[in-house]
């Protein structure tokens, strides 16, 4: 394929023309303080070489959040892949562990602020998810 022909090809694509990731596959994202959201790998488009990405995690208070929406959920720390009802385990910086079912943290669309999987004292993070 020509260099000019590829130029057209990329002016002329839209949202609709772009591949997204594989509809069945699912990730977890996890966050240091507790807080974890599922959704699928098709939600996040294909990048290309020095693509700027998509937000994939609610990360802080946007204007017109309710006030429960208002909480810090933490800094992402783990991505992993999952099937519906994989066990995942949660380590915390003091030592605390828990094995949790995937399927608790319930199916969502990207950039959603996710559900708190696990309570932790004031001065406690998550530090692994395998």
């Amino acid at each position: 394929m020509a260099e000019e022909e590829v130029k057209e090809k990329e002016a002329t694509e839209t949202d609709k023309d772009v591949k997204y990731g594989p509809e069945d596959e699912q990730v977890i994202i996890v966050t240091d303080k507790g807080y974890a959201m599922r959704t699928t790998l098709a939600s996040f488009r294909i990048g290309r070489r020095k693509t700027t990405g998509v937000q994939a995690i609610k990360m802080k208070k946007e204007e017109g959040d309710k006030e429960e929406d208002s909480k810090d959920r933490g800094t992402p720390i783990a991505v992993k892949v999952v099937e519906e009802g994989e066990l995942m385990f949660v380590l915390t910086k003091k030592g605390v562990g828990a094995l949790i079912p995937s399927n608790v943290v319930r199916l969502t669309g990207r950039k959603k602020a996710g559900v708190r999987i696990m309570k932790l004292d004031d001065d406690d993070v998550i530090v692994s998810v395998a």
